[in-house]
């Protein structure tokens, strides 16, 4: 979460503060996963121009980040909005006064393979009888496929249990 100043040049008038005021103009930047950014977004950014996201918008999103992480992709979204604080204003991530009305930027995939060694390693494992477990924060689809890469699960089989984790959440 990043907040920064603008300081751009030339603002439109009904952005400008009243005359007396101490108020200045914010933008609020925003990354994570695709379902919680776009969740808090009403419009995209699509070729310079904005907007309003409908179902279908959504859908095609989900449809690219699903696809990414069943390839084993991890998904991130961006956002952003501007709005009007005083100049003197705080912000704190922990606070709960952040709009709500986001602009969609849009979507990036990363690629963060495994290391060569680990397949053998975990097929070692299981020959020994040892029991593994991936534990991750990555999105379910992304973590399935990366758990079948790396011959911990096989194709059809095994399920990605995002059930315990709460037990697991710092």
């Amino acid at each position: 979460l990043v907040v920064c100043r603008c300081l751009a040049d030339v603002q439109p008038v009904e952005d400008l503060p009243e005359p007396g005021q101490s108020e200045t103009r914010y933008v609020v930047m925003m990354k994570g996963a695709p379902e919680a950014i776009l969740g808090k977004c009403k419009k995209a950014r699509v070729n310079q121009h904005l907007v309003d996201i409908d179902d279908v918008f959504r859908q095609e999103c989900q449809n690219a980040w699903e696809s990414l992480g069943n390839a084993g992709r991890r998904v991130i979204a961006f956002a952003q909005a501007h709005f009007n604080a005083p100049m003197s204003a705080k912000f704190g991530a922990g606070e709960d006064r952040w709009p709500e009305d986001l602009v969609f930027l849009g979507m990036a995939a990363i690629m963060d393979p495994p290391r060569p060694e680990t397949a053998a390693a975990i097929q070692q494992c299981k020959g020994a009888g040892i029991k593994v477990f991936m534990i991750t924060g990555d999105h379910p689809t992304t973590a399935k496929a990366v758990a079948t890469q790396i011959g911990l699960i096989g194709d059809t089989k095994g399920e990605v249990n995002s059930s315990l984790k709460s037990d697991f959440t710092v």
